[in-house]
């Protein structure tokens, strides 16, 4: 009910002995305060904006080039093409580089006909919240043959 400590240190303080409630009644008043400052005392600096606004729009840089993990290029080309013709071909999926021969599961540089008859089987195989991931894999890789 109330704390034995508190009780005994009032006993030999201050030779009070208080009942059930008064213990109520005194802590009441000490954690009421306590959190009513809490929940209405502002804080004095306000939170950084997000400007979603910008004008200045950044385009996507391709990661380093790290010697010995073979040349990849892009499925967009541009800088990041490399000089040898590279069988690996990247796509942007919320915020990660994908390779789209390994999401359809088959060997880069596999031909047209193998990817779309393993595309249209992963289509029946998989739930309808993976065909846009699926798609764009395929999509990416039919872009990227026909440029090359």
């Amino acid at each position: 009910m109330y704390s034995v400590a508190f009780r005994s240190c009032l006993l030999e303080t201050w030779k009070v002995d208080l009942t059930p409630k008064q213990y109520l009644l005194i802590y009441a008043l000490i954690v009421t305060p306590i959190v009513i400052s809490f929940f209405f005392i502002r804080r004095s600096h306000n939170p950084t904006r997000l400007n979603l606004n910008s004008r200045a729009q950044k385009t996507p840089t391709p990661p380093p080039h790290v010697e010995g993990a073979g040349d990849v290029a892009f499925a967009g080309g541009g800088p990041a093409a490399a000089a040898e013709k590279s069988l690996n071909v990247l796509f942007q999926w919320n915020g990660h580089a994908w390779d789209a021969y390994e999401v359809l599961g088959v060997p880069a540089g596999s031909s047209l006909a193998t990817v779309k008859t393993t595309y249209q089987g992963l289509l029946t195989q998989s739930t309808p919240d993976a065909h846009p991931f699926l798609n764009a894999a395929y999509e990416t890789i039919l872009k990227n043959t026909s440029r090359g």
